[in-house]
C-alpha cells in the first residue's frame, strides 16, 4: 500500500474544510512537520484547484474586516 504524501494530506485536510484561511493552512504544516504546506498552498491556486474568496464572499461570512486571507476549494479533484 502506497503512503499518502503531505502534499496529498494537505490537500484532504482543505477539501473538507472547503473555506480556509493561510493561518489554518500554516498550522495544518506545523503539527504533521510539513514545512512546505504553505508553498503547496500556492502550488495549488496556481493549479486553478483553489481561489481566493471575493470581498462579497467575505463580506457574506463577516470576513470583511479580516486581514488574512481566505480560499475556498473549487476542485473535485481527489488526489493531487
Amino acid at each position: 500500500m502506497k503512503r499518502e504524501t503531505k502534499k496529498q494530506k494537505l490537500w484532504d485536510f482543505m477539501r473538507k474544510k472547503k473555506v480556509f484561511a493561510t493561518h489554518d493552512v500554516i498550522q495544518f504544516g506545523t503539527v504533521n512537520y510539513d514545512n512546505r504546506a504553505d508553498r503547496s498552498k500556492r502550488d495549488f491556486l496556481e493549479m486553478g484547484l483553489i481561489r481566493p474568496l471575493t470581498f462579497k464572499e467575505l463580506k457574506r461570512r463577516g470576513l470583511e474586516k479580516s486581514r488574512e486571507r481566505y480560499y475556498k476549494v473549487v476542485s473535485k479533484v481527489k488526489t493531487v
